[in-house]
């Protein structure tokens, strides 16, 4: 996705200024994932030349809730106290904590739990306005006057009346007893056949970053929270710094601040000591080598506070140790995102005190952040067998 705000390509016969209207005075997140749902099946649909592109409103309701699971249960974010998607979202029965939902398999099964659960967890209530509601800046004028009891009634009207002066987006139809929307042709051209769909899906991604930052204005990172994360970045640079501190600080036997196990000469995963979840991001500053059993049982959970100084002298040591083992060009690279992301002077990275001082003042808010943002807290260690996946 693109970090800017593109302008939609304009069109000769079609009301791109209408398109751009979408979402204005939005109060809900419902026109957002419908319209995003629009694009995801337009382009994972196969199509043939000339065939009427349809698409069926229910299968669209389970692509929103597909797209609203993830920031809502995967991220903790809010779409704000009107917003009803959440209450819906909370009642589907699918596990969060499955390892693979980052994966096309985990979206499958997360589709098919949806699908299956639909009516139960009240999802095509969504359908109740926003299909024709999204196709109110085509028809201003018409609309003026009409009572809102009505404007679902007289927005289908309008919508199957075609003329060269209004091509909406889509129309109302019936397709083996299903209720549809038919995309027009002309706008199926606009979006597929120019090449613009990228364009007009970077457009409504941002407009949606926006909606979603004024509504959790301290949450970090929510321009990587609007999608399913397919593929996590590979750890191979920080598990290579980790294991250089584990073998040169062999004297001092560098444990798992969580099981107290000590670390050298067997494997260890790397563990986000803030959620990857949350803060999004594989900083090492925010990465500490633990037991597989640790990192497996920690998952997305914060962990207590009693584990706050055991990190903390560990990334000290860590900072340390590295200083003298590592070249200093090579030193300078790795410990950048301390100074950054710490707010530390680089010249204070091998004091003690003050690198204690900087964790502290950005640890434990952001960590009573994302507590009241939904996070599970006060996570303590005990020794039960687990699995060795990474955490979340």
């Amino acid at each position: 996705m693109s970090s800017y705000s593109p302008q939609l390509p304009q069109h000769s016969k079609l009301d791109v200024a209408a398109l751009s209207r979408l979402f204005k005075s939005t109060s809900t997140s419902y026109k957002f994932l419908f319209f995003l749902a629009i694009l995801n099946t337009l382009q994972s649909t196969h199509r043939k030349e000339g065939e009427p592109v349809r698409f069926a409103l229910e299968d669209l309701a389970v692509e929103m809730a597909l797209l609203s699971w993830y920031p809502i249960q995967f991220y903790k974010l809010s779409f704000g106290w009107q917003d009803q998607v959440a209450k819906i979202i909370s009642q589907l029965q699918f596990d969060p904590s499955f390892k693979a939902i980052t994966s096309t398999r985990g979206q499958t099964q997360l589709r098919a739990a949806i699908k299956e659960q639909a009516k139960d967890i009240g999802l095509y209530s969504l359908l109740r306005f926003v299909p024709y509601r999204l196709l109110s800046p085509f028809y201003s004028a018409e609309l003026s006057g009409i009572p809102e009891k009505r404007k679902n009634d007289a927005i289908a009207d309008l919508a199957s009346q075609y003329n060269t002066q209004t091509i909406p987006l889509y129309s109302f139809v019936q397709d083996q007893d299903q209720a549809c929307i038919q995309i027009h042709p002309e706008w199926v051209n606009y979006l597929l056949q120019a090449g613009n769909i990228t364009i007009v899906k970077d457009w409504t991604l941002m407009g949606w970053i926006s909606y979603l930052q004024k509504r959790n204005p301290n949450t970090p990172a929510i321009i990587n929270k609007v999608l399913p994360p397919i593929k996590r970045s590979s750890l191979s640079s920080q598990t290579s710094f980790w294991k250089k501190i584990i073998e040169a600080d062999a004297g001092q036997d560098l444990r798992c601040i969580y099981s107290n196990e000590p670390l050298l000469n067997q494997s260890f995963s790397l563990d986000h000591f803030l959620p990857w979840t949350f803060i999004c991001h594989d900083q090492i500053w925010n990465l500490c080598p633990v037991t597989p059993s640790s990192n497996s049982s920690k998952g997305n959970k914060l962990p207590a506070d009693d584990y706050v100084e055991k990190f903390i002298q560990q990334q000290i040591q860590a900072l340390e140790v590295s200083s003298k083992v590592m070249s200093a060009k090579s030193w300078d690279k790795i410990t950048e995102s301390y100074a950054m992301d710490l707010r530390l002077d680089p010249k204070l990275l091998l004091d003690e005190n003050a690198v204690r001082d900087a964790y502290t003042g950005v640890l434990m808010p952001m960590m009573t952040l994302a507590k009241t943002s939904g996070f599970e807290a006060s996570w303590l260690y005990k020794n039960e067998p687990h699995s060795s996946e990474n955490n979340i």
